[in-house]
């Protein structure tokens, strides 16, 4: 879990940013959780950085993606022991795996969620 400033242009951690129609009204507003000087709790999946996970007012958890979620899986592939490499850029993606939506920042978010995401990072 982390703490975390929404701008105007999201939520920038690890130097992606997260972003969706949900976070509307929160840009630029403090968090209410007013010990952590206006930052929201921010939840993330340290193996899988396509989307974090935003502790909305109500208590409840929101998914919000990468804004460049459709371009790359964000998966960790440089683990201890790994052999295998990312896919060449030479070679072909097939039409079927990719993403119908040219640009997934402007989509809604999920919906919140209504329990925790499993494994979740406590860093």
């Amino acid at each position: 879990m982390r703490w975390q400033a929404i701008t105007e242009r999201g939520i920038r951690l690890n130097h992606r940013t997260y972003d969706c129609k949900l976070l509307g009204p929160y840009r630029g507003q403090p968090s209410p959780v007013t010990t952590r000087g206006g930052k929201w709790e921010v939840h993330t999946n340290p193996h899988d950085a396509r989307q974090i996970w935003l502790r909305l007012p109500d208590g409840q958890l929101a998914e919000i993606p990468w804004i460049h979620r459709a371009h790359g899986t964000g998966r960790s592939t440089n683990r201890p022991g790994s052999t295998s490499a990312p896919p060449s850029p030479a070679t072909p993606t097939p039409t079927a795996s990719r993403p119908t939506s040219p640009t997934p920042s402007t989509s809604s978010c999920a919906a919140p969620a209504p329990v925790m995401p499993p494994r979740l990072s406590t860093v």
